[in-house]
């Protein structure tokens, strides 16, 4: 593949080491997103913004680079060690990517922390926090292998209005895997400078919706919903 350009040539492409399951719908306003007062968010639609600027990295005194860092990490109670580690990691990830931060990232598993409209970044099995988001913790992760771990887009809802993003495992060591690309790779699909979420949308939208004249009607959007990280393949 050429650039950002796709061809129904190039599909082998799309099976790259890191698996992203993407999912064609139609965009309509309950799936753009909701405001919360007191809080100037622009959610991205899927994986591809977390961290464009005006979602969690935010410039509040408008002098183009970011100054704040508008999220909750949240926790499980009783978080176990390796989701201290990958809430630890993420949190440091955010905080590069800023100016300025606060110190109170980070949040108990508690459905209160929905309604300040933040988006959430939820590291491991935090229940209570996962239904307001309308996520089945055990379900979604029933297809995981041993060593795999999953990123997973919080849409923004009237329950969970920042959206975000889920970062679990399988086990401890998908958990960490998943929470280590996220704060070393993302937003590269793999290697730091390579191509990013945004591109692949790029090129699994042209790739499905094709040039020909005949071709069908062009999807409403795509979503880049989950992506799947293995501890086990490089």
């Amino acid at each position: 593949m050429g650039g950002r350009r796709a061809s129904r040539a190039a599909a082998p492409w799309l099976a790259v080491a890191l698996l992203v399951v993407a999912v064609l719908v139609v965009v309509g306003p309950a799936a753009t997103g909701l405001a919360s007062p007191g809080h100037d968010l622009d959610p991205p639609p899927d994986l591809r913004g977390i961290l464009d600027h005006g979602y969690i990295l935010q410039d509040r005194n408008r002098d183009g680079h970011p100054d704040f860092v508008a999220t909750r990490i949240v926790v499980p109670d009783a978080a176990a060690g390796a989701q201290v580690a990958a809430a630890a990691n993420l949190a440091a990830r955010l905080t590069f990517e800023s100016y300025a931060v606060g110190l109170d990232l980070l949040a108990a598993d508690d459905p209160e922390v929905a309604a300040e409209g933040l988006p959430l970044v939820v590291v491991g099995g935090a229940r209570r926090l996962l239904e307001v988001a309308g996520v089945d913790p055990r379900g979604a992760l029933a297809d995981l292998a041993p060593g795999e771990g999953a990123v997973q887009w919080l849409s923004p809802s009237r329950r969970l209005p920042g959206g975000g993003v889920w970062v679990a495992g399988g086990d401890d060591t998908g958990l960490l895997a998943a929470a280590d690309y996220l704060v070393g790779r993302y937003p590269a699909l793999w290697l730091p400078d390579g191509q990013s979420y945004r591109e692949l949308a790029e090129a699994l939208t042209e790739y499905f919706t094709g040039e020909e004249e005949d071709a069908a009607e062009p999807p409403a959007g795509l979503i880049l919903r989950r992506a799947v990280v293995s501890a086990n393949r490089p």
